[in-house]
Parts: C-alpha cells; structure tokens; sequence
C-alpha cells in the first residue's frame, strides 16, 4: 500500500519484490488507507453494533441494564474504532439512532416511537440532567488527550514520528496535516495549560 503522493510505484516494486498493490488494508478489524474512506468501510462496525443491539441477552436487559451495556459493550466497541481510524458524521447519526432506540424502547427498528429526551441530552454528566454516557465526541476528544501525553511522556515510533514531523499540537496544522492531526490540534486548543510530569 502506497501512499497517494508516491510516484515510483512500480520502481519500488520491482525493488522489494511486491507482487500486489492495493488501496486499503484492513488490520485487527479496522479499515487503514491513505485514501478517504468510504461509507461502506464502516459497515463493519454498523453491523457489528446493530448485532450485539438485537442479540437476546440485551433484550432480556430492564433499562438499567441497557444502560451500563451501551456504557460498557457498545460503547467500547466505539472507542475501539476511534483508535484506528476517524469516524464519518454517518456513523454518529446511527449510532445515536441505534442507542436511543435500544435504550428506550429495546427495538433498533422501532423508528415509529417519539423519543422524549434528545440523546445529547442522555449524553451529559448526571449533575446537570444526563444519565453520563460519553458522547462519541467524548471519546475521541478522550483519545486525542491521550496520544498528546503519549507523544511527551512515550517513547513509541508514533511519539517520535508525531513530534519530528508537526512539532507542536499546540501550532496551526498544515493544509497537507492527515485528519487525525488536525483533529488532535483542535483539542489541543482546549488544552493550552497542561504540563507534562
């Protein structure tokens, strides 16, 4: 798999001995490419989520129980994506659909019931109305916080790569930034006081 900028394709196959080129790889589940990724590369992960959603252990679930197993199946699930990969705005609108229906309702595919409370608002801290699931928004901005400690306090090739090619998050991404970077300066951005131990 090359990058989309490369040019001496065929100089470097005949090189290393490369017998194939493609466009994407798919590694422990997720979708990797240089290339923008499709819709369909998350049905994976949609499918996967409207499974475990109509699986008949949730369905025997009161709505506590639906509660804590979007907390901590669904969601980690989730949270796994957003390591690899950044998720398109399709993926979050279903996945709202899909958790506000199965937590209400117990039915993914009840899309004929009025939902009363919006899922940004079940979304929010229990001191202020919400139930305290962390919004998808939460976890990559959780994950984001992480790779920037990660890239002070770490020794990882990643760390290393980060920190020789952009510097600081703290600087204005280029126009040529891959989304992840860009994604982790606008986070930075909240973050201008921390310091690293």
């Amino acid at each position: 798999m090359f990058h989309k900028h490369q040019r001496n394709h065929q100089e470097l196959c005949q090189v290393l001995s490369i017998h194939s080129i493609v466009n994407k790889i798919t590694y422990l589940s997720i979708p990797l490419s240089f290339c923008r990724l499709n819709i369909a590369d998350y049905l994976p992960l949609l499918d996967s989520l409207n499974m475990k959603l109509n699986g008949w252990k949730a369905n025997l679930l009161s709505f506590a129980g639906r509660l804590q197993y979007l907390r901590f199946t669904i969601q980690n699930t989730i949270a796994y994506w957003i390591q690899g990969s950044i998720l398109p705005k399709f993926v979050y609108t279903v996945f709202k659909k899909f958790s506000s229906r199965f937590l209400f309702f117990c039915d993914v595919h009840s899309s004929k019931k009025l939902h009363m409370v919006s899922w940004d608002k079940i979304c929010l801290p229990k001191t202020k109305g919400g139930l305290g699931l962390p919004s998808l928004y939460a976890l990559q901005y959780a994950f984001n916080c992480s790779t920037i400690s990660r890239m002070y306090n770490g020794t990882s090739p990643l760390s290393i790569w980060l920190l020789s090619k952009y510097n600081s998050p703290w600087k204005p991404p280029l126009f040529s930034a891959f989304k992840l970077w860009k994604s982790i300066c606008n986070t930075a951005l909240f973050m201008p006081n921390i310091v690293f131990s």
